[in-house]
């Protein structure tokens, strides 16, 4: 049988944006070029000793055993039992292997489960999720001469295409103090290029701090095209951010919702919240999402009970006009449902729809309200009473205090929307 670099040699399902999931067929070039590469650029040898902690029917398998097999290294697999928090940290100790691939939640266990630490590690191969600066800097205490190295791929890949390396802390105690809460995809490994191009117009690059969609450019890809996540309320989300703050603020209470308003814009905040005793994880060490609960979004758009409209004041007319407008531009929301203290960004509104909330008012209420005023009062009572102020001709001061990166982004995007 003669094999060639378009040859197939794996092949693996990708879990199907669908519901039902795509095989994708690896050609042997994409595998045989990334190992000799991997082992240059981060220094791996036949005397490696590579962990295999990957779940056996997850793609980056493939790494954890033939990266060994093409280098002559050794390779020591865990049993079931010996993947657990204390055991686990147990195992690593007892075997001493010096490389490894994690997913941030396997990475956590590991780390949780710790009792010392593990000095013959030397390189940390992270994927599959959002790895956090909160979760490298905890590896790093109990490995200091480790070097963590950020991938990310897909399954279309057959393997990683871009990564960011972070010095072990034994050769730059700082490097992740310029890094923010997550560590960034990094660039491109050598004859790949990563581009985020618009997803409107795939021929276009997107701005720096414009959301797009990822586009490799390289050989030896699987010929598959694939969409990314649909956007929620015509946003583009993206949920690393906010569990990076969720996990950093301990009291996971009342004040969640507030927090995460201090730094995100409110299309970002969730609106329905579910406690959970854990979270469930895939054999794959990931997050496994399909098996979380489904929310409910009665918690959310509940009608107000006949006690809590007795003990409200009566709307007034400004307010009456705004409700109707929420009403009318957030689709399946009744008038029922809107109380003085509703937020017009928990009730379903976003960006878009609050820049034509502020056309209608402009029209009907014959006065200028400015975004600024809206994101700083955006409740039902809060807004009509800036309103009522504004029609009067008294100045409504803008709280500027806990205004984040995006707000002062979208005052800027509205100036030079006003200004066209």
């Amino acid at each position: 049988m003669l094999i060639g670099p378009d040859s197939n040699c794996t092949l693996s399902f990708t879990s199907g944006t669908q519901g039902l999931p795509k095989g994708v067929l690896g050609r042997h070039y994409s595998l045989a070029k990334y190992f000799p590469w991997m082992a240059e650029k981060f220094g791996l040898s036949s005397e490696s000793v590579f962990a295999c902690l990957s779940g056996i029917s997850h793609d980056p398998i493939q790494r954890d055993i033939m990266t060994p097999l093409a280098l002559g290294a050794s390779l020591i697999l865990p049993t079931k039992e010996d993947i657990q928090h204390v055991k686990l940290s147990e195992w690593m100790r007892k075997w001493s292997p010096t490389t490894t691939h994690l997913t941030p939640a396997m990475g956590q266990i590991l780390v949780g489960g710790a009792t010392a630490q593990f000095p013959s590690l030397r390189q940390v191969f992270f994927f599959g999720d959002v790895l956090t600066t909160r979760d490298c800097r905890s590896l790093r205490q109990l490995s200091p001469a480790c070097t963590i190295i950020n991938m990310y791929g897909t399954t279309e890949t057959s393997r990683a295409v871009s990564y960011l390396e972070v010095p072990s802390a034994q050769e730059d105690p700082t490097a992740l103090d310029s890094l923010g809460d997550s560590i960034p995809a990094g660039w491109g490994m050598k004859g790949v290029q990563v581009l985020v191009v618009d997803r409107e117009d795939h021929t276009k690059i997107s701005p720096i701090g414009v959301v797009g969609e990822i586009y490799i450019r390289a050989a030896g890809l699987a010929e598959l095209e694939t969409q990314g996540l649909q956007d929620i309320d015509e946003e583009g989300v993206d949920i690393g951010p906010c569990t990076v703050y969720l996990k950093r603020f301990r009291r996971i209470q009342a004040e969640v919702r507030d927090h995460l308003k201090s730094r995100f814009p409110a299309h970002s905040v969730p609106s329905i919240y579910i406690v959970l005793q854990k979270l469930p994880l895939n054999p794959n060490g990931k997050v496994d999402s399909p098996n979380l609960p489904f929310p409910d979004a009665s918690l959310m758009t509940e009608d107000a009970s006949e006690e809590d409209l007795k003990s409200w004041e009566p709307f007034s007319e400004t307010e009456k006009t705004i409700a109707t407008q929420w009403s009318t531009l957030i689709p399946g929301l009744n008038a029922k449902m809107v109380r003085p203290d509703s937020s017009f960004f928990d009730c379903g509104g976003h960006s878009l729809l609050a820049q034509q909330l502020l056309l209608n008012l402009r029209k009907e209420l014959r006065v200028d309200v400015t975004i600024g005023v809206l994101y700083a009062n955006p409740t039902l009572r809060g807004l009509g009473s800036a309103v009522d102020s504004l029609r009067s001709g008294q100045a409504v001061t803008v709280d500027r205090s806990n205004d984040t990166v995006y707000s002062d982004s979208l005052d800027e995007l509205t100036n030079t929307l006003d200004a066209k």
